[in-house]
């Protein structure tokens, strides 16, 4: 049966209003569903934030950040003064997901610097996963100043 109002008799306490349906879409925004893969991460170098891995750490915890972008190559340092579990006990102890960092091997480089990059991959590995980081990012530039178009691409596809 139609009702007058033409709302089927319903009123908006009845919770079936749009008005109540958005609001109540407005009080679920910012929360974080239980196995949500996606979190609020701090990129510090992508906004001109450039600070000690310490620093970087607190201002992350502080504005509510659950992951970090690091500098990874300053942990594998810490790591080969000391040991893997001494450098990364900071980060493990702030319980903030590491967000990615960038691969510190060039590639692109000349081959003994390239070579002697990839020797230091067994640690990295080990620091990353001590920190439970399992994002890296590297940027691949089209052109170069050292090889032409060609030569630049087949070095691409060989590394």
């Amino acid at each position: 049966m139609v009702h007058p109002r033409g709302d089927n008799g319903r009123s908006s306490r009845s919770g079936n209003s749009r008005g109540e349906a958005a609001a109540r879409g407005r009080r679920g925004r910012g929360t974080e569903q239980k196995g949500s893969s996606v979190y609020k991460n701090l990129s510090p170098s992508a906004i001109g934030i450039f600070a000690r891995q310490s620093e970087l750490l607190e201002i992350a915890l502080t504005h509510r950040f659950k992951g970090l972008e690091i500098d990874i190559s300053e942990v594998v340092r810490r790591a080969q003064t000391s040991s893997v579990a001494q450098a990364c006990r900071y980060l493990c102890s702030a319980q903030v997901k590491i967000g990615g960092f960038e691969l510190s091997v060039r590639w692109a480089g000349d081959e003994k610097d390239f070579q002697a990059d990839l020797s230091q991959l067994g640690l990295l590995l080990e620091v990353c996963a001590a920190l439970g980081a399992d994002r890296c990012f590297t940027t691949i530039r089209p052109t170069c100043d050292q090889r032409p178009f060609h030569e630049n691409s087949t070095l691409h596809v060989e590394r």
